[in-house]
């Protein structure tokens, strides 16, 4: 649900709104049992949030937590 919801902020070029519900989605997500594969998803959104925002250092620092948790060749390539 988060996730999905901070891609349509995405999309709308809402990036404090998408930054907003994926640290949200975090939250939940640390209370509850970690799935390394939505984390990592999670992670690769946050990412491409401070890529859009121009926060490259942060950018890089969240693609590789999503690679940590799921080494995925997309996120690799976002990470370009």
């Amino acid at each position: 649900y988060y996730n999905n919801k901070a891609a349509v902020f995405i999309e709308l070029k809402k990036y404090h709104e998408a930054l907003n519900t994926v640290n949200e989605a975090l939250e939940v997500s640390d209370a509850a049992a970690k799935e390394h594969v939505k984390l990592a998803k999670l992670y690769a959104r946050k990412a491409a949030i401070y890529k859009h925002l121009g926060e490259f250092k942060s950018s890089i620092e969240f693609y590789e937590k999503s690679l940590l948790e799921d080494n995925q060749y997309k996120v690799k390539e976002e990470m370009k």
